[in-house]
């Protein structure tokens, strides 16, 4: 049996055109591999992120009420180790966060440092009864904000 060379084409172009779509379709499968891959990565980012401000965003809180009720019946001191926790644990939200926390997170740090400084400066019981609510009412709007920004998935 003579193999022409019509036949010998043939399988080449079969042959080529197999090698064709093997390549194409593992070209495809790679591509889709490192795409999830990537999503999968990016996924685990977020998530670690999320963890890592809502640690955050505790401490913060946890830091806000524990100065107020410490200072409730003493005067503070700014150079305390309790105060320089508090503050770098204001900086560290506020580098952490989107603009859309820095700001309700810098009141809450300002309200706690007015009603920690100006509670025993004050003479008058509702002068510092206001601070005090003030600041609560702060720790309580940063809460919520805190609680959208780590409970809402943004994926």
């Amino acid at each position: 049996m003579s193999i022409t060379w019509v036949e010998v084409a043939d399988t080449a172009i079969k042959i080529g055109f197999g090698a064709i779509v093997a390549a194409i379709s593992g070209y495809v499968v790679l591509l889709k591999g490192q795409s999830h891959e990537l999503e999968k990565d990016r996924r685990s980012r977020y998530y670690s992120l999320q963890e890592e401000k809502k640690a955050k965003y505790v401490v913060f809180l946890t830091q806000s009420q524990l100065l107020i009720q410490t200072h409730i019946n003493k005067n503070a001191d700014l150079e305390s180790e309790a105060y320089l926790n508090y503050l770098r644990s204001f900086n560290e939200i506020q580098i952490l966060v989107g603009d859309e926390l820095r700001k309700p997170a810098y009141d809450v740090y300002t309200s706690v440092t007015e009603y920690i400084v100006c509670n025993k400066q004050s003479q008058v019981q509702e002068v510092a009864k206001n601070y005090k609510s003030e600041a609560l009412s702060k720790i309580g709007k940063f809460q919520k904000l805190a609680q959208l920004d780590v409970a809402t998935p943004t994926i």
